[in-house]
C-alpha cells in the first residue's frame, strides 16, 4: 500500500497570516505518507517575497518541508521565476491596475522558483518536467502581468521504486565489493561468483504532480489538461519501450476544478477512460471539500485537489482502497487548501 497526498501549501502561509513551514510537516507527518505532491512551493537564494500573500524569505521549501515531514527525498521544478519588486528603470504598465492586481518582477538570475514539489519516502529514479505552452507572447520582458496574460504553470514527474529495499540494497553493494576484491581469478575456480546485478525497480511508480490555470472551464486550462494528457501518455509509451516492469501512474494536483464545473479540466480527465478518479472509485459524496479550508467542514467548499490514476496497457494496475480529506484543525490551518490522502496498491502484472 501506498499513500499518497496531495495538497497546496500556499507558500507555508496558514489561515492565521503567519509563515510556517514546521506546520506544513507537521500535517503531512500525522498523514503517515510516503508521498507527498505539493503545489505553490516556492525557492529563495536570496530574501524576496515571490507572492502578494507570501512572506520575505530565502527558503529552500522543498528541503525544509521534506526535512520537516521526514520524507528523505525531494524534487521541485518552479515555472515561474518572478519576485514582488521593480526593476530600476523599468517603470511597470499600471494603465490597467486595479487594487487587487498582481505584478511581479521577472528573475533573470535564477534566484527565484516557484512550482510544483513532490516529496518522497524513497529514492527518485527519474524525474520529468513539462512547462505549459503560452499561447500569446509575453507583455513585458521585465514583468509579469499575473492577472492579464497567462502564468507560468507547468508538470512535475518523478519515479519511485515503492518496494524499495535500503538492507537489500546495501547488500547487493557489499556482494559488488567482495567481487572486486576477490578478482575474476579467484571467484571462478574457488566458490560461485559474485555477481552485483541492478535489477532496476521492483513496484515502480510514477507520481505526476501539477497546478492548472485557475480560470476554471478556460480555454487555457482545457489547453492546459490536454498536455497533461500527452505528457503521461508519452511517458507510459516511453517507460514501456525501454523494456522495464510496468510502472504504476498516479496523477496528483490542484486542477483548480470542481468536479460541478463543465468544461474544466477535471470534466477532461474524467471523462476520459484512462484516468480513474480515486474519489470516485473510493471517495464517498460528501467530505469532498479543499478549498477554502477556512469553510467550517469538508462539506462547505469546492473539490479543487485531485488524485487520478492511469489504466493503460503500458501501466501496472492500480487501485485506490481509501481517500479522504484532511479536515482536523491542525490540518487545516497551515494552508488556504485542506490536504487529499489516499491509499494505493498497484500490481507488477
Amino acid at each position: 500500500m501506498v499513500k499518497i497526498v496531495s495538497y497546496n501549501i500556499h507558500c507555508g502561509i496558514g489561515n492565521d497570516g503567519e509563515y510556517d513551514l514546521a506546520r506544513i510537516g507537521g500535517t503531512l507527518r500525522r498523514s503517515g505518507c510516503d508521498i507527498a505532491c505539493l503545489q505553490e512551493v516556492e525557492i529563495n537564494f536570496e530574501e524576496r517575497m515571490q507572492r502578494k500573500w507570501s512572506k520575505k524569505h530565502s527558503d529552500n521549501q522543498p528541503e525544509q518541508v521534506a526535512r520537516a515531514s521526514g520524507l528523505g527525498h525531494y524534487s521541485f521544478a518552479g515555472p515561474l521565476n518572478a519576485h514582488m519588486g521593480d526593476i530600476p528603470g523599468r517603470p511597470k504598465d499600471t494603465s490597467c491596475l486595479n487594487p487587487y492586481e498582481e505584478i511581479l518582477a521577472r528573475d533573470k538570475e535564477g534566484k527565484s522558483g516557484y512550482g510544483n514539489a513532490i516529496l518522497s519516502r524513497w529514492p527518485i529514479l527519474e524525474t520529468r518536467h513539462l512547462v505549459f505552452d503560452q499561447e500569446y507572447e509575453p507583455l513585458s520582458e521585465d514583468y509579469i502581468y499575473m492577472d492579464r496574460e497567462q502564468q507560468p504553470r507547468g508538470v512535475r514527474a518523478i519515479m519511485v521504486d515503492t518496494k524499495h529495499d535500503p538492507a537489500a540494497e546495501l547488500a547487493e553493494k557489499g556482494a559488488e565489493e567482495e567481487a572486486r576484491r576477490r578478482g575474476p581469478g579467484l571467484a571462478c575456480c574457488t566458490s560461485p561468483q559474485v555477481k552485483y546485478v541492478h535489477g532496476g525497480p521492483i513496484a515502480p511508480m510514477w507520481i505526476v504532480n501539477t497546478h492548472l490555470s485557475h480560470k476554471a472551464g478556460s480555454l487555457e486550462q482545457r489547453k492546459q489538461v490536454a498536455q497533461l494528457m500527452e505528457f503521461i501518455e508519452a511517458l507510459a509509451t516511453e517507460t514501456t519501450s525501454q523494456g522495464t516492469v510496468k510502472p504504476a501512474f498516479v496523477l496528483c494536483g490542484d486542477l483548480n476544478a470542481a468536479p460541478i464545473i463543465p468544461r474544466s479540466s477535471y470534466s477532461i480527465l474524467s471523462s476520459d477512460t484512462r484516468f480513474v478518479d480515486a474519489w470516485a472509485e473510493k471517495g464517498t459524496f460528501w467530505e469532498q471539500a479543499t478549498f477554502p479550508s477556512k469553510c467550517w467542514s469538508v462539506n462547505c467548499g469546492l473539490h479543487l485537489d485531485h488524485v487520478f490514476m492511469l489504466k493503460h496497457p503500458s501501466a501496472a494496475s492500480i487501485q485506490c482502497k481509501a481517500i479522504r480529506v484532511l479536515s482536523g484543525v491542525e490540518d487545516s490551518e497551515g494552508s488556504d487548501h485542506r490536504p487529499v490522502v489516499a491509499d494505493v496498491e498497484l500490481s507488477s502484472k
